[in-house]
């Protein structure tokens, strides 16, 4: 016989069954190797600018995936979405954050970055600041990282709002150190 990870084992077919301990042992070395095996995990970056209107909500787009092992984001369609796969629902921790260009726009007003499951704010997930002082300096909102339990099917954004003295819209910064970005690893099964 053999386990879902191809651990083979012999069956016994008399009522002794002296392979019993052997087959239990293979099985509980499948159930330990699983997770290391389907990993679910995805790190997205953004590296083209997004200009974010004041006062308005928007959900963060991604257009780079330095990892994505089971499809849940797309760089052509609904780039703002990392979804939950088939089968694999359960306890993600979720990590990331929002960045904002730094200029004479940008150095004044608010930032806020929070998660979002399928479109609904997440409470207790947000992080408000003050718009960095120093113009030309990007300014990083994070979210709190959390544990957040989806289904399959369920799609995680970051959504981001911003509000300035002006008015005016501002973009996400893409430098390589403050960019957008997200990071997501299944923990455990719900």
């Amino acid at each position: 016989m053999t386990t879902p990870l191809g651990i083979r084992f012999p069956v016994s077919g008399s009522p002794v069954r002296p392979y019993e301990h052997i087959q239990n042992a293979a099985e509980d070395t499948d159930d330990l190797l699983q997770p290391l095996v389907n990993v679910v995990a995805a790190m997205l970056r953004q590296t083209a600018a997004q200009s974010i209107a004041h006062n308005t909500v928007v959900p963060i787009t991604f257009n780079v995936e330095d990892l994505d092992t089971n499809s849940g984001h797309s760089t052509s369609s609904n780039t703002s979405r990392w979804v939950c796969p088939a089968g694999q629902g359960g306890w993600y921790e979720c990590t990331g954050g929002v960045g904002f260009d730094g200029d004479a726009v940008n150095a004044t007003g608010s930032r806020e970055a929070y998660w979002s499951v399928n479109g609904a704010t997440l409470p207790g997930s947000g992080v408000i600041i003050g718009a960095c002082i120093a113009s030309n300096k990007p300014t990083v909102v994070p979210v709190r990282s959390r544990l957040i339990l989806l289904s399959p099917g369920d799609y995680l954004e970051i959504v981001a709002e911003q509000a300035n003295k002006t008015s005016g819209a501002i973009i996400t910064n893409v430098v390589s150190g403050p960019q957008s970005c997200i990071s997501i690893s299944k923990r455990m099964t719900a």
